[in-house]
């Protein structure tokens, strides 16, 4: 009987253990984007016995925890893809020696944590991330990635903007966060990433921060500290009310400023005290509260848009306008007010 029970005991642990070595019970892969899909069952590790080492993989199937070592050895593999795989939990040393991988999409997954040790020290240029549940992510999850240049992590649960993310990433060019919760930018937010890089041999103003649609109502006046150069900055549809004088102190050129569907009241009116050449689109639409701005805004701003703002002083506006023409400046305001006669 004793030797009954010890039987079951060793045989059911087996199964259990079985069990748990299970990645994949059932689903599928391609190796193209629109290619046929192939069965796969009972699959334990992603690397070249379970898979084919194409350039491209997507895999399709319920995987809860990619765990140490789940995949590995695809020493072809370019862009590999687990969307709608209900991935909840990504652990450190998950994706192994993939040297030439470039593109990994865990978008539309169920992620809540992103942890130090997945992503670091990865060859990847592009990491899709967005649509899932994150709400954490580790202080030094994106660090020593030498080719990232795009990060998207649209439509998440993130609260809190850690200043000291991505050190070591020198190439992030693309940083994607919009439809989060943010609701502040702290002092030296950006202090990890170039807002210009020199790619094959030309030198490019051509960072492009993406914080639209989430909570933010505080901006610190040095958040932009090291970024003396930028492409786009998205803050559009946030809690804003106010802007400090010093947050653009240090810019000398940026591309487009969006800051439309807010709650601000006015700009200060030295708010670009520094820049080399002006902005090209300045957007303050859906601001309600605005009533004019300063001449030094608008005379460096290529197109400054105030479109759809309800007190808007349209007297003011047309007194900018007469005096940029007087300064035979090409400067342009868009604004829902009658030309002048």
């Amino acid at each position: 009987m004793r030797k009954a029970f010890v039987y079951a005991l060793v045989l059911l642990t087996a199964v259990v253990s079985a069990v748990d070595s299970v990645l994949l019970k059932k689903g599928w892969y391609r190796t193209q984007s629109r290619g046929r899909k192939i069965t796969l069952n009972d699959v334990e590790v992603f690397d070249e016995s379970t898979v084919p080492d194409s350039d491209y993989l997507r895999v399709g199937g319920r995987i809860p925890t990619l765990s140490k070592g789940s995949v590995r050895n695809l020493s072809n593999a370019t862009i590999l893809k687990f969307s709608f795989c209900g991935v909840t939990n990504v652990l450190a040393g998950a994706f192994e020696n993939l040297p030439k991988l470039e593109i990994l999409a865990l978008l539309d997954n169920e992620i809540d944590h992103v942890r130090a040790g997945v992503f670091n020290n990865m060859n990847l240029t592009t990491l899709y991330l967005q649509r899932n549940q994150i709400a954490t992510i580790d202080t030094k999850a994106f660090d020593d990635m030498p080719r990232l240049y795009k990060l998207k992590l649209n439509s998440n649960k993130i609260s809190v903007w850690d200043p000291n993310w991505f050190h070591n990433s020198p190439s992030l060019t693309e940083v994607l966060f919009r439809r989060n919760n943010i609701q502040s930018i702290p002092s030296k937010a950006f202090q990890n990433i170039k807002g210009s890089h020199v790619y094959q041999g030309t030198y490019l103003v051509d960072t492009k921060i993406y914080l639209s649609k989430n909570s933010i109502s505080y901006i610190s006046p040095d958040a932009l500290y090291g970024l003396e150069e930028l492409s786009q900055l998205w803050l559009d549809r946030n809690r804003l009310t106010e802007l400090d004088e010093g947050i653009f102190a240090g810019i000398t050129q940026m591309s487009i400023l969006f800051l439309s569907k807010n709650k601000l009241k006015a700009l200060p009116s030295k708010m670009f005290p520094k820049l080399t050449s002006d902005i090209d689109i300045l957007d303050l639409t859906h601001n309600n509260n605005i009533t004019c701005l300063s001449y030094d805004i608008v005379s460096a701003v290529k197109l400054t848009n105030v479109q759809d703002v309800r007190r808007l002083d349209c007297e003011c506006v047309q007194k900018l306008v007469d005096r940029l023409k007087e300064a035979e400046k090409v400067n342009e305001i868009k604004a829902d007010c009658k030309k002048k006669h």
